[in-house]
């Protein structure tokens, strides 16, 4: 019996010190070696142990565990809460570069007014971008807008060079 719990703490030990190592320490700053195994592996052998200072150690292991299930679930819950909008932020500030870049290049060839809306959606746009308490309503509102500011634009640049343009 101490054999298998010897086992299943070393392997624990190992997969989860190399998972830690991997995602930390290392300069290319990967996931984990080895998903879930290590903590699996520790978590069983944490039932069998009698020693309380490999029952400490098992425990600090299984925490700083990069592939066990709490860094997934954590990983996850904070997708679902700041990452999100933070890929949206990161959207919109490619959509305002995009626009600012056509405009310096082909404003010319757009209708003052029509310009004078474009460039107050894109001023607007980078407003939000640069709050840091912005919500993603107000994200996904602030580039509606400007999508909807360069139609027009969109649409004439695809008549001057002889596209056709289905929506």
């Amino acid at each position: 019996m101490n054999f298998i719990i010897f086992f299943f703490m070393g392997v624990g030990f190992l997969v989860s010190s190399m998972n830690f190592y991997i995602s930390f320490l290392t300069r290319k700053k990967m996931g984990s070696g080895i998903p879930i195994l290590g903590s699996l592996f520790l978590f069983i052998g944490l039932f069998f142990i009698d020693n309380s200072i490999l029952f400490e150690l098992a425990v600090v292991f299984i925490v700083l565990d990069t592939g066990g299930i709490h860094w997934a679930v954590a990983t996850v819950l904070y997708y679902e809460t700041i990452g999100k909008l933070t890929v949206l932020r990161n959207q919109a500030d490619a959509l305002e570069r995009h626009i600012e870049k056509v405009l310096q290049t082909d404003g010319n060839k757009i209708d003052a007014s029509e310009k004078a809306t474009i460039e107050s959606a894109l001023n607007e746009l980078e407003v939000v971008i640069q709050n840091t308490d912005v919500t993603k309503e107000e994200l996904e509102k602030a580039i509606k807008k400007l999508s909807d500011a360069t139609h027009k634009m969109v649409d004439q640049m695809c008549r001057d060079k002889g596209v056709i343009r289905l929506s």
